[in-house]
């Protein structure tokens, strides 16, 4: 017998909408701020001016970047369920240094919502890992809660109640405990129910039975455990070269029938571990799966609605015909790539290259490692990135398919030679300067396009600290590598993009979530 959903709270109907607008506007173009916390909720009947109130926790060096990021990402929005027409957000001006008013209204009701935009207490990438983990089993517990509790979909505006909750998670298999899984904030409970109704809608497991979510246990475990995928990729892995499991599958939680018991132990090779993923995800049609036995799932950031994908189901001649129509177009114009050198009063250290014509269809190409050297190319999407190459990979790509050093990489050597003060440190400014002018890098300033001489770019390289020298040149580089090897250009992002996207000739099958 199905459940009903329990009333929401305090923010519910346009509200939600409006709070899931904002924080759209919290990931864009190489920033990703979504481990926010909610410091406050009002009830917008009451008196109180802020009705919700969001802190986003950044390094010191990056604030500033950081508010101009969600500003300008607020002014391009639009308004969700708005009656009167298209309509952006906007900022109050004259707010304190790194706090951000946005106006809202629902019906005849204004309030703000607030942004703070604080220094990060405690440092490094665990954090964003550990919350990301959670992030996932939470999302299993919601589709436990649409596929096994509720049995209808999820309404955003209205909870999830504790006994509801409880039942949901006893048909999940985590590796993270019901005291660190709860029932997350209104903004992320809005982008669940979205993932896990469309979910729902295009993937039907076997028999009337429960279906069994899993993240991080038993055949989402680790390569110790019997039957797991872990195990069975390091069974294989040789075969597929030794690339990273998720490039294998990328998929973050796998659900199955009640009762199901993995048979991966016996499959020797990497195609019979295939064949049995794909056999067991049941009838695959273009956008549905039914009659499914077990189903991996990737997970990327959603906003209000979501998008859903079945890969690698066909063939890999397949994912190389459908590749095909990628092109590589040698012009700074979208479509092409965009290189600038200043825009909007800061010098990017990365450069995006299209894999097609749209506005998100690019690669961000940039070091990823803060001061150390992870110069690495990301797959980008309109809410999350959807994959990367590692810098390594990418010159070995390039340098296969050229058949020469076209794209050389001694990485550590490189990073040290991009110094201020390395015996390098002069021809490494002056190839940064000659690539910069070849490729007809932009300089935007204040809205307008300007020209930058050959001694403004070398005095203003020359003082550029390490990171951001070895960022560049990497991109510029690996922009020349294409250019000056336009026969095989094409194939070369082709092949990065199929990589990035986990879809090469021995990856398997999975859905995705975005």
């Amino acid at each position: 017998m199905a459940n009903k959903q329990t009333e929401w709270g305090i923010l519910t109907g346009n509200w939600v909408r409006r709070a899931t607008d904002v924080t759209d506007c919290l990931i864009g173009e190489g920033y990703n701020y979504l481990s926010f916390n909610i410091n406050n909720v009002a009830d917008p009947k009451s008196g109180k001016k802020i009705v919700l109130g969001l802190k986003v926790e950044v390094p010191e060096a990056e604030r500033t970047r950081a508010v101009n990021n969600i500003k300008n990402a607020l002014v391009n929005k639009t308004v969700s369920n708005w009656n009167q027409g298209k309509s952006k957000y906007s900022f109050r001006e004259g707010t304190p240094d790194r706090q951000i008013d946005i106006p809202v209204t629902v019906g005849k009701t204004e309030k703000l919502f607030r942004i703070y935009v604080k220094p990060l207490k405690s440092g490094g990438s665990g954090g964003g890992a550990a919350q990301t983990a959670i992030n996932e089993c939470t999302f299993a517990v919601y589709a436990s809660l649409r596929y096994n509790v509720i049995k209808a979909d999820l309404d955003p505006e209205l909870g999830i109640s504790e006994d509801h909750w409880n039942e949901a998670f006893n048909y999940c298999r985590l590796d993270k405990s019901k005291d660190r899984v709860g029932v997350p904030d209104m903004l992320w409970h809005v982008s669940h129910c979205a993932g896990v109704n469309k979910l729902h809608q295009r993937v039907t497991m076997k028999g009337t039975g429960n279906v069994i979510f899993y993240r991080g246990k038993d055949i989402d475990g680790k390569n110790t455990v019997k039957g797991s995928l872990s195990k069975a990729y390091n069974r294989v892995k040789s075969e597929i070269g030794g690339v990273s499991e998720d490039k294998w599958n990328p998929a973050d939680v796998w659900m199955s029938v009640d009762g199901f018991t993995s048979d991966l132990d016996s499959k020797p090779f990497i195609d019979d571990v295939n064949d049995y993923i794909l056999k067991l995800a049941g009838t695959i049609t273009t956008n549905k799966i039914s009659d499914a036995t077990l189903v991996g799932i990737s997970l990327k950031k959603l906003g209000a609605n979501a998008n859903f994908s079945i890969l690698n189901a066909g063939s890999s001649q397949d994912r190389k015909d459908a590749a095909k129509s990628i092109k590589f177009i040698n012009k700074n114009q979208q479509g092409g790539y965009q290189l600038f050198f200043e825009n909007r009063g800061a010098n990017p250290i990365d450069f995006y290259l299209y894999y097609s014509s749209g506005f998100y269809d690019k690669f961000q190409c940039r070091n990823f490692g803060g001061k150390k050297a992870s110069w690495q190319i990301e797959l980008k999407g309109a809410t999350a990135a959807h994959g990367r190459v590692g810098g390594e990979q990418v010159a070995n790509i390039v340098n296969k398919i050229t058949g020469k050093n076209a794209f050389p990489w001694k990485n550590q050597t490189f990073h040290s030679e991009c110094g201020k003060k390395h015996s390098q440190a002069n021809k490494i400014t002056k190839e940064i300067v000659d690539l910069l002018i070849d490729f007809d890098a932009q300089n935007i300033k204040k809205g307008d396009s300007i020209i930058k001489d050959r001694d403004q770019y070398t005095f203003e390289i020359s003082q550029k600290e390490q990171e951001w020298r070895y960022s560049k040149l990497n991109g510029l580089r690996f922009l020349k590598a294409l250019g000056d090897n336009s026969e095989h250009a094409d194939q070369i992002v082709q092949s990065l993009y199929l990589y990035a996207s986990s879809q090469l000739d021995k990856s398997s099958l999975f859905v995705k979530i975005y």
